[in-house]
């Protein structure tokens, strides 16, 4: 890579424009949708500091934003860095720029994270930087969804016109599925707001007992996800299992889908803080002994072995995980919303 100035948009706030321009023509968005409005937990005013920049000459020539947040189960905790918009420009491809522009980002943040998560379908690119494709998501159905097709007791609305109680009864709910997934905090909740190309649907009694997400602007079209209830779950799901509803692996069992979409890339950032996470997940049953690259050794029962990374990531996680893993370690699912 040449020379080039790197900066963060909190750095530079006079690149803005031109940095979600670059996104855009990047990754072909239509210009109907925003990507700023699809992702702005990413590029919002809140996470400039997390928005780099690559300038040449005064011109934006890349963009690599990180958002970290917490990945937790029943208030078991580790930090994660979620990866997105990430884009050179096409005249400075296909010579060696990206490189170093990418593992300059991970340097920076691989101490204070125990994983890195991206979403993409370049799987030959980031196999080189030892992302690996891990976590299942299974699709129910295919149809689209219609207002048409709802039952009266839904209500489709928007985060922003809840009002205060009715915006915390969602966060609980939130809160408590029996997911590993992303906690939210107040700011998180607060972004959310901000994207406003998903569409929020409630289910209401006395209380707002179950809601949905569909779609994300050009991202997850017509795609039902994020689908928490404090019913019987499997009940609910069954409702909508003909249309195009995301849910978290473990409900193959009932459903019984072929197709397994992965839930992201993930890389191992920090394997101290992964391990901590995974013992005091599992009661002390599993634990890193030693990671190098692409071999890690664990303690399983006291018991060690070895695995090729990717064969660890997707033991733990899934698709398919390990069956005694599979026991001891919640599945993962990440919500529409949180992927960037």
């Amino acid at each position: 890579m040449k020379d080039f100035f790197q900066t963060t948009l909190a750095q530079a706030p006079d690149y803005f424009d031109e940095t979600i321009s670059l996104i855009e023509k990047g990754f072909k968005y239509p210009t109907h949708h925003s990507f700023l409005t699809d992702f702005y937990p990413l590029l919002g005013p809140l996470n400039h500091h997390n928005c780099h920049l690559l300038i040449d000459n005064k011109k934006v020539i890349g963009h690599i934003a990180v958002k970290e947040r917490t990945l937790h189960y029943k208030g078991i905790e580790t930090p994660v860095a979620l990866i997105g918009g990430i884009v050179i420009d096409e005249r400075y491809q296909q010579q060696g720029n990206f490189t170093p522009f990418f593992k300059n980002i991970l340097e920076r943040y691989k101490d204070d994270n125990s994983l890195f998560l991206l979403w993409s379908d370049l799987k030959s690119l980031y196999n080189r930087f030892e992302f690996y494709e891990a976590g299942g998501v299974i699709q129910t159905g295919t149809k689209k969804l219609l207002n048409e097709n709802l039952s009266s007791d839904w209500k489709q609305t928007t985060f922003k016109s809840l009002s205060p109680e009715d915006f915390n009864q969602i966060k609980d709910l939130y809160a408590n599925q029996n997911n590993l997934t992303l906690k939210r905090s107040e700011s998180d909740w607060d972004q959310i707001k901000e994207i406003t190309s998903s569409n929020l649907y409630i289910k209401k009694s006395d209380v707002i007992n179950s809601y949905f997400i569909k779609g994300k602007g050009n991202d997850l079209t017509n795609i039902i996800h994020e689908f928490i209830t404090s019913h019987d779950p499997i009940d609910q799901y069954e409702l909508f299992s003909d249309y195009q509803l995301w849910l978290p692996e473990k409900y193959n069992k009932v459903f019984n889908k072929k197709d397994i979409f992965y839930s992201s890339f993930m890389k191992i950032a920090n394997p101290i803080l992964l391990s901590n996470f995974l013992r005091e997940l599992t009661n002390d049953q599993l634990s890193i002994n030693s990671f190098m690259k692409n071999e890690i050794n664990i303690s399983y029962l006291n018991n060690s072995f070895d695995f090729k990374v990717d064969e660890f990531l997707t033991g733990i996680f899934g698709p398919t995980p390990i069956k005694e893993f599979e026991q001891i370690i919640p599945g993962i699912y990440i919500g529409g919303v949180d992927s960037i």
